[in-house]
């Protein structure tokens, strides 16, 4: 290109790279979009120390815009001495609505807490008048009450989940039993119920960290917390999801 171009060169070439875009958008449904993440360990990169994570490659290769509301630790249930669990973080959003919302399940509820699980409400919408009130102190209900919350909160923005640990759980006979129970209520009640599409990483072979192999190369060694590598592979997987929604 020319150092000094013309006006009517520079607006030619200006219309050419607006043509460009109009036809990147037309084949790419994330770009120039704007997406939230509500999460905990995973999503905010604590095998990076936060310094990587398919949150922030995403957006990246997308021009998207973000926001990682992610903490380590974290549940959906309410903890004495916390205020830190998914339903109280769905309120520390910016105010722009976004176009995508992305939350994760992990395995932090059924292991860090001795909340009952619980099962998907018959309502929708919270009436207290006539009891219909999520309760928060059980994982669906906090899991529902997130949900219900943010989907009030922005009518029309596409909502799913992620999730990556079905399969063998750290912890005791019991953690294992309840993650499978909290498996299971995502899968085949909460996200039914909203019309919420899930991405499960586990049942791809390549993307399962549990797998001995897959520890070793994508984790920090403890088959959760993933290293870059496994963000990579996280990355390609989450982002040919997100497109297809």
């Amino acid at each position: 290109m020319k150092d000094n171009l013309t006006y009517e060169e520079l607006a030619e070439r200006l219309s050419e790279l607006e043509n460009e875009i109009r036809q990147i958008k037309s084949w790419n449904p994330l770009y120039g979009k704007r997406i939230y993440f509500l999460g905990s360990s995973w999503t905010y990169g604590l095998g990076c120390e936060g310094k990587d994570n398919f949150a922030m490659r995403i957006p990246a290769r997308n021009r998207l815009e973000y926001f990682n509301q992610s903490v380590s630790t974290t549940t959906y249930v309410l903890r004495e001495g916390r205020q830190d669990s998914y339903y109280e973080r769905a309120e520390r959003f910016p105010q722009e609505k976004p176009d995508y919302v992305l939350l994760q399940l992990s395995s932090n509820d059924p292991r860090h807490t001795d909340c009952p699980v619980g099962h998907a409400a018959e309502f929708y919408a919270e009436n207290p008048e006539q009891g219909q009130v999520f309760d928060l102190h059980t994982i669906a209900g906090a899991m529902e009450g997130t949900i219900s919350k943010l989907m009030r909160r922005w009518p029309g923005a596409k909502f799913a989940w992620y999730t990556g640990f079905r399969g063998p759980i750290v912890g005791d006979d019991k953690a294992k039993q309840r993650s499978d129970e909290v498996y299971h209520l995502l899968i085949d009640e909460i996200a039914p119920k909203w019309g919420t599409p899930v991405c499960d990483l586990s049942l791809q072979a390549g993307l399962n960290t549990f797998i001995d192999e897959n520890r070793v190369l994508l984790t920090t060694g403890d088959g959760q917390h993933c290293i870059s590598a496994g963000y990579s592979c996280w990355e390609t997987a989450l982002e040919s999801f997100l497109k297809s929604l």
